[in-house]
């Protein structure tokens, strides 16, 4: 999947600056790797585009300088929840309670753009008896209804200027700003709904760049994600686009991405938006790497194949369906994901087809691996095998 990098270059989306150049290229990569399909040859048959990954020497943001929003249109099809895992719950839970203690969010007026189901949002009305309203244009009360809340409106819509007169007192996004392909014009439309207030903040998480280059998370290069943030690029932005960074940190084992911020004037963070001084090697090394772990799993898979070995993968998620994509994994090695996500259980993975079970499908199956695409996932995953009794050997990819 792999391809030739242009030497041109290109101007950052973050900081607006020039002299951003490519270092990596694909392919045929899946426009969307978290559609839901009901039939193998739909989810084979997807709509497939190139990336063209660019470094900003000046913010340290990545991008993808091929990237066509015109390709983007999220529906109801649209599932990327993590709320199976208890592991993300507990830490959905710990950032709720941290963001009403920190914001001293009661009683307040809370919009939380891209909310899904409104999971999160339930968590800050119970919290702190706060009026919440999610936005989120591939929501569908009709296909996957949520928990009825008194204090909690979802809306199947965007949130942006229009809101302008809509006086949030807090705003949190989380996972929503990776997709956006002109970031400092969305973060200041934000910034313009915004109540006026000197307690009036924001709080966004995206996943972290820096995490995806040091620990070689190949698998999280998706062309949904048309952004990849560091640090410094996500202060940056956010400095441009009017607001002030009070914190700016790694979360989740060193995952995601997170900032807090404020309408104030003056705020510090703990972010410095000169640079990452490994940046240069990491993203020079990048490709090399990239292509050295994408031969070992290869070399893996040819040797199951011809033991007859069978394999899944646990996680139909982003990681898992970039990676049966990259390495086009072989039906005779690995015929299923599974995932703990019901609404994805009896789907097929987007670009190679295969179905989505349960864990308690693997009683049939009986597969000889078990590869794990989160790492943070494991101790939960290796306790839900034990339980059913699934005797495989566990792999993290």
């Amino acid at each position: 999947m792999t391809s030739q990098t242009s030497s041109s270059t290109h101007s950052c989306p973050g900081c607006g600056k020039d002299g951003a150049s490519e270092f990596f290229a694909a392919d045929r990569v899946p426009v969307f790797c978290n559609v839901l399909w009901d039939s193998r040859d739909a989810a084979i048959e997807t709509d497939r585009a190139s990336m063209a990954l660019a470094h900003c020497p000046n913010c340290d943001l990545i991008f993808n300088a091929a990237f066509d929003p015109a390709k983007m249109t999220y529906s109801a099809q649209y599932e990327n929840s993590l709320d199976g895992s208890p592991r993300f719950r507990e830490y959905r839970g710990q950032l709720a309670e941290r963001l009403v203690k920190d914001f001293d969010l009661r009683e307040k007026r809370i919009v939380e753009i891209g909310c899904g189901r409104g999971d999160f949002l339930r968590l800050l009305a119970d919290i702190g008896n706060n009026e919440c309203f999610g936005f989120d244009p591939s929501f569908d009360p009709d296909v996957d209804p949520p928990p009825s809340h008194p204090n909690v409106v979802i809306r199947s819509e965007d949130y942006g200027p229009k809101h302008r007169g809509f006086d949030a007192e807090f705003v949190c996004c989380r996972h929503v700003l990776e997709h956006i392909s002109e970031p400092f014009g969305f973060v200041r439309s934000v910034h313009g709904t915004i109540k006026g207030g000197s307690r009036t903040a924001v709080y966004f998480e995206v996943p972290n760049a820096l995490y995806t280059l040091k620990h070689l998370g190949i698998w999280d290069l998706i062309y949904e994600h048309c952004l990849y943030f560091t640090p410094p690029a996500l202060d940056a932005l956010f400095r441009r686009a009017g607001f002030s960074p009070i914190r700016v940190e790694s979360v989740y084992d060193g995952q995601f991405l997170s900032i807090d911020a404020t309408t104030d004037v003056g705020g510090e963070s703990k972010a410095s938006s000169n640079g990452d001084g490994d940046m240069g090697r990491l993203v020079g090394d990048f490709k090399s790497a990239y292509e050295t772990k994408v031969a070992h799993w290869k070399q893996q898979f040819d040797e199951w194949s011809k033991a007859g070995a069978r394999a899944v993968i646990w996680g139909a998620g982003s990681k898992g369906v970039t990676f049966l994509n990259v390495m086009d994994a072989p039906f005779e090695v690995i015929a299923h994901a599974v995932d703990v996500n019901p609404r994805k259980q009896g789907r097929f993975v987007t670009g190679t087809g295969q179905q989505i079970v349960s864990p308690e499908a693997l009683t049939e199956i009986k597969p000889d691996k078990v590869l794990i695409m989160n790492a943070i996932y494991k101790s939960e995953i290796e306790s839900q095998l034990a339980e059913l009794d699934v005797a495989a050997e566990v792999l993290v990819v």
